[in-house]
């Protein structure tokens, strides 16, 4: 029977029988005497004794109740004793203490073993190194820094790859790439520890925590920060990078905010949506997502965006804590499971979000057709959808829509009216390959028996359009003068007029109007010509007239692209 006592190291409290509890204790007295007038050696030995509550760890982990003398005698062989610091290495020892292997290849059996799932699996999770944030040689957050510690390579182009990745995923149209590889980002500096001490360093560099080891670190670290310059002043390319990394580090914070806010607004939105469907917000746009009707994605959905956040601003306080401390913070086994639970709360937010999102998407495209549907129907008259400006224009005049093949639902315009006024409609139709056929007509029915003359004025870019006029069962028209959208007779009526009448600016001032058509477009005009029918004869007193491009009244075909009308006008002769 042996007596048991429980230690208390770097915080932690193992079980350790008594005599192996003496030796650690001789052990732990050895360093402290020997690097006691050492500079950094009280440094180096707390590196130690956090290295042995490491071990300690494993040993516990593989279900030891107690830790026993031969433990311990396994942690001193392995970490070495202090003696054994004066004594050179031997030099067919590799950098961890290993001789290489004279023949320069593993065991036969080991190598055959060794398969290519093994071979990726120990690549990503290597055993002689552990992944760090280097803060000493950090950027921003010391991510990169670890990586090639972890990996190899140059840091720096674990920098450029970072940088420029991004933006090729970018150019290529793919920025949810992107965003994972932020939010990746974003919980690795959350998740990694911080190489703050010596032996952080050393297991970052793959090397052991060895008293001898843990001396040439702390000095060489104690030389790095006396050869530190603090009073030099960085030249102009070195004051242009330190701006270039503010900025990255702004653009980081912001982004990190950016997340944790979002996540913030995520989760009132999901909540409302669940709880709150009969908001005028979401019954506007024909949506609906209750709870009551999905209680599993809604419960999950909630649970995984809190635990996000929740994490995210533990892992950012813990970071604080451990800079402000120059600690490393949470221990091994806390950030490997802080890290499984953000990864865990990730896909649980972006399996139900997407979920949501897809089911949310259909029912908006669902609410939209059906709003498209009505919007058409209510602007649907005797077949022809017409939008509002256009049917009221349509209407107040006493027009009505036969025919509008190719007209792509527009039947008037505005714009190119011949006094310059932007704002006054007329009749007009386009189509590029002028296979319009339009008509549109009006009725004056309570007009007193005998002969009328329709006149309007047109435009056309192309022979083949028609005003006419319908009375008694006989059609009269004439043609529209294709004279294109510049010119046209009326403008060149009006511009004569206004040179003869420049000489007189009291009767100039008094014809406004001629001088709007003569200035109209820059003084070029818009193609506008005036045209008559003559000898409109009515025994009804009812006549039908409009503008056309229809074979069967025109008898031609439409050589043009456009054609305009207005300012319709029956009188009796």
């Amino acid at each position: 029977m042996k007596k048991n006592i429980t230690i208390n190291m770097q915080g932690r409290l193992y079980a350790i029988d008594e005599d192996a509890y003496n030796l650690l204790k001789q052990y732990e007295d050895s360093l402290r005497n020997y690097f006691a007038n050492k500079e950094g050696g009280h440094e180096i030995v707390d590196d130690i004794e956090a290295r042995i509550a490491e071990l300690f760890d494993e040993v516990v982990a593989r279900g030891k109740v107690a830790i026993d003398i031969n433990d311990v005698e396994n942690i001193v062989t392995r970490m070495g004793a202090p003696r054994d610091m004066d004594e050179p290495q031997d030099e067919g020892a590799d950098e961890n203490g290993a001789e290489d292997n004279p023949n320069g290849q593993e065991n036969g059996t080991q190598t055959n073993a060794r398969t290519a799932f093994e071979t990726l699996k120990r690549f990503i999770f290597r055993s002689d190194r552990r992944l760090y944030r280097d803060i000493a040689n950090k950027k921003v957050s010391g991510v990169m820094a670890g990586l090639a510690h972890y990996y190899g390579g140059d840091v720096t182009w674990w920098r450029i790859g970072a940088l420029v990745i991004p933006l090729l995923f970018m150019m290529w149209h793919m920025p949810q790439v992107v965003f994972g590889m932020v939010v990746a980002y974003f919980i690795l500096v959350i998740t990694l520890p911080p190489a703050f001490s010596p032996a952080d360093r050393l297991q970052m560099n793959g090397r052991d925590v060895n008293p001898q080891n843990l001396a040439e670190e702390v000095t060489a670290d104690n030389v790095s920060q006396t050869q530190q310059q603090p009073n030099t002043r960085p030249g102009c390319v070195g004051a242009m990078g330190e701006i270039i990394i503010f900025g990255i580090k702004l653009v980081m914070f912001l982004v990190a905010a950016a997340i944790i806010t979002g996540c913030f607004w995520l989760l009132v939105m999901l909540l409302l949506l669940l709880f709150a469907p009969t908001l005028v917000m979401f019954e506007s746009q024909g949506l609906a997502f209750p709870w009551t009707e999905h209680p599993w994605v809604g419960t999950i959905g909630i649970v995984s965006v809190a635990m996000f956040i929740v994490l995210a601003i533990y892992g950012l306080m813990s970071i604080w804590r451990s800079h402000k401390n120059q600690q490393s913070g949470l221990s091994s086994g806390s950030r490997w499971a802080l890290a499984l639970l953000l990864l865990a709360s990730l896909t649980g937010v972006m399996t139900c979000g997407t979920i949501i999102v897809n089911d949310l998407l259909e029912q908006s495209d669902r609410f939209t057709d059906t709003l498209h549907t009505q919007h058409v129907k209510s602007h649907t008259h005797n077949g022809f959808y017409v939008d509002d400006d256009e049917w009221e224009y349509l209407t107040n005049n006493g027009w009505t829509i036969k025919q509008g093949t190719h007209c792509h639902d527009r039947y008037t315009k505005c714009g190119d009216y011949y006094t310059g006024n932007r704002h006054r409609r007329y009749l007009d139709c386009y189509d590029e390959n002028g296979q319009q056929l339009y008509q549109v007509e009006r009725t004056d029915s309570l007009l007193q028996k005998g002969s009328y003359t329709l006149t309007a004025v047109v435009r056309a870019d192309g022979p083949g359009a028609y005003i006419y006029a319908i009375a008694d069962g006989k059609t009269y028209k004439v043609e529209i003068p294709a004279e294109g959208n510049t010119g046209g007779t009326l403008w060149q009526e009006a511009k004569a007029t206004k040179n003869l009448m420049e000489a007189d600016s009291t009767k100039l001032g008094s014809n406004n109007r001629l001088v709007q058509i003569a200035e109209a477009n820059d003084g070029n005009g818009y193609g506008w010509c005036t045209v008559s029918i003559k000898g409109i004869h009515t025994k009804n007193g009812r006549i039908s007239y409009g503008l056309t491009t229809v074979p069967s009244i025109t008898q031609n075909q439409f050589y043009g692209t456009w054609f305009s009308a207005t300012d319709f006008h029956l009188a009796k002769q």
